[in-house]
């Protein structure tokens, strides 16, 4: 296993994301059903779409504020 696992850690599902790798550890050998794996990939893609929502909101609050500081300006 990996140095920035647990050592109680037996088996990993790890499963990367447009902004980073999303990983799930068990303390048991084989210690997820093929479903649970799926699970993840599923919320692995949510996490993709809320972080990439997360910065488009970020980029329009910013191009915002810009424009509100302009209009101040005049």
């Amino acid at each position: 296993m990996e140095r920035w696992l647990s050592p109680l850690a037996q088996s990993v599902i790890q499963v990367p994301f447009s902004y980073g790798v999303l990983a799930i550890t068990s303390a048991e050998p084989e210690g997820f059903h093929p479903a649970e794996a799926k699970a993840v990939g599923q919320l692995a893609a949510v996490l993709s779409t809320l972080f990439r929502r997360l910065v488009e909101l970020e980029t329009q609050e910013e191009q915002l504020s810009q424009a509100q500081q302009l209009a101040l300006i005049g």
